[in-house]
């Protein structure tokens, strides 16, 4: 009896000799994942408030710099404008899937002044990373949503 609880000791020992660090280097690569994903949404959003404009171009070399980095994910360009009428009342318009038909059929969009731009990126297939990090501590999370946007100036 005893002999087996040795063996159970010293297979538990090296199977978490292995998950752990697993684990560990999931984490690290996760956040790394996370680091650049926000590093290309900020990078796109602020080219696009100085330059004004959105290209074909330039949002499909956005979708392949993502598809390098992420797989399973959904992108939603999200643009709006804000009226401003005498009596003093706003009224928004939204116009992202305006924006995404524009620029895919035109090739190009032109903001305003006062447009607003948010790019929401979610991503939801549950890889290898997302499957080890849940090992010992399930977080119950599917979707990862990154969002970046900002006014027009």
């Amino acid at each position: 009896m005893e002999t087996l609880g040795r063996i159970t000791a010293v297979l538990l020992a090296a199977i978490l000799l292995f998950l752990f660090p697993l684990r560990y280097n999931a984490t690290l690569q996760r956040q790394i994942r996370e680091e650049v994903i926000l590093q290309e949404l900020i990078n796109f959003v602020e080219h696009r408030k100085v330059e004004k404009k959105i290209t074909k171009l330039q949002y499909q070399d956005f979708m392949d710099r993502l598809h390098g980095i992420l797989d399973g994910f959904t992108v939603e360009l999200i643009c709006y404008r804000e009226f401003v009428y005498a009596q003093g009342e706003t009224k928004e318009q939204l116009l992202y899937t305006d924006v995404e038909n524009r620029v895919m059929e035109e090739s190009v969009f032109l903001f305003e002044k006062g447009d607003y731009v948010t790019i929401r990126i979610l991503h939801d297939a549950d890889g290898v990373i997302e499957q080890l990090e849940s090992l010992f501590i399930p977080t119950g999370i599917k979707v990862q949503e990154y969002v970046y946007g900002g006014m027009i100036p």
